[in-house]
């Protein structure tokens, strides 16, 4: 909507916005794991009001290196995915090498969760999701998860070894 200075955006661009005000000179920050910074900006310090710190707000305060720019063609529905839905698995699974020879274990189907069950598929591998609410297991299940374990159910482990003959899960 407005810049402040000229950056890597311009009026106009359709941006998707990452979480947090992360210090971006850092060592965690300038290796990408910015999520991870000890050295936060303080939105209210900085300008003297907590106006535009809110995650879920029609207008933040962001750098320019926090916008990532959404595709033309791409709508912000699908451009919002980015962000926590299916960025954080995204690069996990790069680091990790996931392919379709791995059987992984999604550990709640959340948001975030429901979005790396559909980037393991994606990608190939067999998900097997621990996750005890009815909804999100529905959901787990549609979205192609090989099995989903209640994590309350005592036997869950054994369950996970049984799936996996005995060798357990590859991430």
């Amino acid at each position: 909507v407005e810049v402040a200075q000229p950056g890597r955006v311009k009026v106009g661009d359709r941006v998707v916005v990452m979480p947090t005000t992360p210090c971006g000179k850092c060592a965690l920050c300038v290796a990408g794991d910015y999520i991870h910074c000890e050295n936060m900006v303080d939105i209210a310090g900085f300008t003297g009001s907590r106006e535009g710190n809110a995650t879920y707000a029609q207008y933040v305060l962001k750098p320019d290196w926090l916008l990532s720019a959404i595709p033309d063609g791409v709508s912000y529905e699908r451009g919002s995915l980015a962000c926590c839905a299916l960025g954080p698995s995204f690069g996990a699974f790069n680091t990790m090498s996931l392919n379709a020879f791995d059987t992984v274990l999604i550990t709640g189907a959340g948001p975030v969760g429901l979005g790396a069950i559909a980037n393991a598929r994606f990608r190939g591998a067999r998900v097997l999701v621990a996750e005890m609410v009815p909804w999100r297991v529905e959901r787990a299940k549609a979205l192609g998860a090989a099995e989903v374990i209640d994590p309350r159910d005592a036997s869950a482990v054994q369950q996970i070894k049984d799936l996996t003959q005995g060798r357990g899960v590859d991430c």
